[in-house]
């Protein structure tokens, strides 16, 4: 007899659960591998998917984390440059900075050069107004938020309350691509 996951009494409990995720079962007996019960190959099962599902959070949290603080370095670097500062004064005069800092300063040093055209003022202030709107609140969350497979549980510091985040981590992944994205859009000659 071929069982279907809507003919399990408790549709959200264990076996049941996985078998509604994965799709309808065959027989039992199909499933049978010698010297394991049908249940510990359920168990088993369920934790190779956790094992996966956490694998592909992972994934994405570093995935995001290495982007952004490939864009920070690149920043820093340029503010440097601007700045004209040796290598041994970079880390002693901007190192302190947080992200936002970080670009705030380096709008500001970019901005007050001489001979700069309006268009690329524009071009400075909307590449910095993007990296402001990446940092916050998605990096606040991605580092600060109790991460599950569900994806991340975080209290906002302005209402108090919980909100979970980033359930689809295609959200996230799509950060990461914007991180890179704007990362690129730095090494351009008019920022």
């Amino acid at each position: 007899m071929t069982r279907r996951v809507a003919d399990w009494p408790i549709p959200d409990f264990g076996p049941q659960k996985i078998l509604r995720e994965t799709g309808p079962a065959a027989s039992w007996r199909s499933q049978k591998v010698p010297g394991i019960s049908w249940g510990e190959a359920m168990a088993k099962k369920a934790a190779t998917m956790t094992i996966n599902q956490e694998r592909d959070v992972y994934e994405a949290i570093g995935a995001f984390v290495f982007h952004f603080s490939q864009l920070e370095f690149t920043i820093r670097a340029r503010l440097q440059r601007v700045l004209l500062l040796k290598p041994g004064y970079s880390d002693i005069v901007i190192g302190g900075y947080d992200f936002a800092m970080l670009c705030t300063v380096t709008r500001e040093a970019l901005l007050a050069r001489k001979r700069i055209s309006d268009k690329r003022k524009k071009l400075i202030k909307s590449f910095f107004n993007d990296c402001h709107g990446l940092a916050n609140p998605s990096r606040n969350i991605v580092a600060h938020a109790l991460w599950t497979t569900g994806g991340a549980s975080h209290v906002s510091r302005n209402s108090l309350q919980r909100s979970l985040h980033y359930s689809d981590l295609n959200d996230l992944r799509a950060l990461t691509t914007k991180a890179k994205a704007l990362m690129m859009r730095m090494f351009r000659p008019k920022i």
